[in-house]
């Protein structure tokens, strides 16, 4: 084997020593980060590089049949630094749509195939043919292409332009000029020299792996700073590999093509690349981007992940970003169960009152169904009664930011029943997270109902002592005084007490009636007319008379009813008669000129007499607690009968019966063919 010397020698080995230099520093970039198509790509071109630079040295240096050898060799490897050029190019730029693994399948296998091509020529000779000649006292080959070898160049040509176009587009798109243009003029230096080489302008050496040493130099400083072009220099563990989100890239033939260990994680994922993304999860298929949607992973202990799909573009696939959202949803479901168990009902209001959220709770304690009152006006739900005063409370609410109000009012609630809620209104229309003007309400119907009996208790006992204290004292020291003359001798005087004492006993089993009444019934369909005879039966009437108008069966509690027409006849026949004598003091050789008139007309019973009647001045009063025109009476009668009413719903009214005397009316009463309840 024979040898020449020369300087170009030197150089082409020395270039290839830098470019496998290059290649072997990826390593530390590898090791730093994973293996990436950017990184991978990078550390092939300079590798191949340094095997063209090399091979090219000792090509040179040979004088015997071995050039033919190396110019195979260096040839071949010529084809792989393309390729990796256009991957790293593409990569660096971006575009991974030029990167999918038909294209890129495509590119790599025709490249290897050149690859072989071109290192194995010297057996079939069928991309150029050679021999050698001399120049510059040097023996050198000259290389005569083949169409074939055409074919070759032009493919390696078109990958290089392609490269440098796909990072000239990234420069312009993403404003990374400096280092696009850095890039591209060192690689066009390479191209040139070996363009002139094959056209024979030139050395009859091709320095091409001299000239690819700048471009080599100037990529691998890029990944190494991460300065310049934004997409690369990130390296992967920086970023992707140590987010908390998962993150999933599938292709766009909707197969897994890389996944982060976040994603790993949380999906439960063993080997998946390469898996159609719709085994893995079962939900992929509905999916049409952008999108979102969750699923739940395991079994015995399930964690609940938010799923965010959208198109990449440039890759011709899709990116999913995985978050655990595990405790987000628990404390979810816990702050949902407690509004939902919650005795208190939430709703969401717009400016105009529309509601826009229903808590659940509100079918539990009204019956309304939430989902059917969103999108309705709130103030349909409450009683017309009220309407008015709480449209002017909202309005007043939502003209003042974050102000509130407390306010009261009746709903009539899905049953038909009217029911009492107490409101807290707050505006949140210009909080982040709720924009909306919020209400807090609590059924309240029963406590007021306990309010109402106890504020009626209290006026019971009170009435009770005031007539303990003050009426009962009366009769009381009538009693002691005329005692006092009894014993003296004056036997006319224990009349007047025994008369004390009857008084005494009256307004004692009054004042316990009033102190026992309440508003709670028992109705039932009763016969008008028994109920009153009953009464008629059970008070004093001496000679007064009952005539009967109108009769009929109505809903009543039937001892309440009873005990309202007694003292509605007592008081009648001890007010009425033209003597004013009461019924105890009544006989039978004394006559009471008194007729009692009661009846029923469709929902009013009334019950009049024909005696001296109530003057208008003294009808608004005769119901009041101690109210009473007749020195022997208590003034609890009337009171009776009022509660009694009030109990039943029926509102009572005084007027002039037809003949002159007092009429007493009650309005409302029901009938049992159109009776509710209440």
């Amino acid at each position: 084997m024979a040898w020449q010397s020369t300087w170009l020698v030197l150089a082409l080995f020395g270039a290839g020593t830098v470019l496998y230099v290059l290649g072997l520093a990826m390593i530390v970039q590898v090791a730093r980060d994973r293996m990436t198509p950017t990184v991978g790509s990078v550390m092939v071109f300079a590798v191949a590089g340094g095997t063209w630079g090399i091979a090219a040295a000792y090509q040179l240096a040979n004088t015997g049949p071995a050039m033919r050898l190396w110019f195979g060799i260096g040839s071949g490897a010529f084809v792989v630094l393309v390729v990796a050029w256009y991957v790293a190019a593409v990569s660096i730029a971006g575009r991974q749509a030029w990167l999918t693994r038909s294209r890129l399948g495509a590119v790599l296998v025709g490249g290897a195939g050149l690859a072989v091509l071109s290192a194995t020529n010297d057996w079939h000779g069928l991309l150029w043919s050679t021999e050698t000649v001399h120049w510059n006292g040097l023996v050198v080959l000259d290389v005569v292409l083949t169409p074939t070898a055409l074919g070759v160049l032009a493919f390696a040509g078109g990958l290089t332009l392609a490269g440098a176009v796909a990072l000239l587009q990234y420069a312009h798109r993403d404003h990374h000029w400096g280092a696009a243009l850095v890039v591209v003029a060192t690689i066009a230096v390479p191209v040139v020299t070996g363009l002139l080489y094959h056209i024979g302008v030139g050395p009859r050496v091709n320095l091409t792996p001299i000239a690819l040493v700048p471009a080599a130099i100037a990529i691998v400083f890029i990944v190494f700073t991460r300065n310049g072009l934004g997409r690369v220099p990130v390296p992967r563990s920086a970023v992707i590999d140590r987010m908390d989100e998962g993150l999933i890239v599938i292709d766009d033939h909707g197969r897994i093509d890389d996944v982060n260990p976040a994603a790993r994680s949380m999906m439960g994922f063993d080997d998946v690349v390469g898996r159609p993304a719709a085994e893995v999860l079962e939900t992929w298929p509905a999916v049409d981007p952008p999108a979102t949607f969750e699923t739940t992973v395991g079994s015995d202990a399930p964690r609940h992940l938010s799923v965010r799909v959208t198109e990449l573009d440039d890759y011709g696939g899709q990116i999913a970003l995985i978050t655990d959202v595990t405790d987000e949803r628990a404390i979810e479901q816990r702050y949902r169960a407690i509004i939902e168990e919650s005795d208190e009902m939430n709703l969401l209001l717009d400016e105009e009152g529309t509601i826009t959220y229903a808590s659940p709770s509100i079918e539990r304690i009204h019956g309304f169904d939430p989902e059917k009152m969103v999108g309705t006006v709130a103030f349909e739900f409450v009683h017309p009664d009220d309407r008015e005063r709480i449209r002017e409370e909202f309005a007043r609410v939502r003209s003042e930011p974050n102000a509130d109000a407390r306010v009261e009012y009746a709903i009539v609630d899905d049953d038909g029943e009217r029911r009492v809620s107490d409101s807290l209104v707050r505006n949140l229309l210009d909080h982040p997270h709720v924009g909306a003007i919020a209400v807090t309400s609590r059924d309240v119907t029963e406590r007021k109902a306990r309010e109402r009996r106890l504020e009626e208790m209290n006026d019971r006992l009170e009435t009770f002592a005031s007539v303990l204290s003050h009426d009962l004292r009366n009769p009381l020291e009538v009693a002691s005084i005329h005692t006092t003359l009894a014993k003296r001798g004056d036997e006319d005087a224990l009349e007047t007490v025994e008369s004390a004492l009857d008084r005494m006993e009256a307004m004692i089993e009054d004042i316990l009636t009033l102190v026992r009444e309440d508003r709670t019934i028992d109705p039932e369909a009763v016969a008008f007319e028994d109920v009153l005879e009953d009464a008629w039966a059970h008070v004093h009437t001496g000679d007064a008379t009952l005539a009967v108008e109108g009769t009929g069966t109505i809903v009543a509690d039937r001892t309440r009813l009873r005990r309202l027409l007694e003292n509605l006849i007592r008081n009648a026949i001890t007010h009425g008669t033209p003597s004013d004598r009461s019924d105890r003091e009544s006989t039978d050789d004394t006559p009471v000129d008194l007729t009692v008139t009661a009846g029923v007309t469709d929902h009013r019973l009334f019950v009049a007499d024909d005696g001296q009647g109530i003057g208008p001045d003294e009808r608004s009063a005769v119901f009041e607690n101690g109210y009473t025109t007749d020195d022997d009476g208590t003034g609890l009668g009337l009171s009776i009968v009022d509660r009694i009413a009030a109990a039943h719903g029926w509102s009572v009214s005084v007027t002039e019966s037809s003949d002159g005397g007092a009429r007493f009316e009650f309005d409302d009463v029901d009938r049992p063919d159109s009776y509710q309840g209440r």
